[in-house]
């Protein structure tokens, strides 16, 4: 079982949350756009392999997750379910919130 963690707090729109009210792409300049998110998502996956092959626990919060309408519960929500996953979850080594 890994022992070293590292959270990763990602902004839905840079990082290219899928799926997301966040994330859309402007409508000016889309392939730059494209190539720049792109490039982020490819570095990021780069990062947590990186951090898996080296035997830490990765967990990545989304922005939405924890932003908007009742922040504060939704971070304490977001914050209990980590440790929780943190503590008593030992076999699953990567983990999104």
């Amino acid at each position: 079982n890994a022992e070293v963690q590292d959270v990763h707090l990602c902004e839905c729109f840079w990082h290219g949350h899928k799926n997301c009210r966040l994330f859309r792409l402007p409508k000016t300049n889309v392939e730059f756009w494209k190539n720049k998110i792109g490039r982020n998502i490819a570095r990021d996956k780069k990062v947590i392999s990186a951090y898996l092959d080296n035997c830490y626990r990765v967990a990545v919060v989304w922005e939405c997750s924890i932003t908007g309408k009742q922040k504060e519960q939704k971070l304490s929500k977001v914050t209990e379910e980590i440790s929780l996953w943190l503590e008593e979850d030992l076999t699953e080594n990567y983990r999104e919130f």
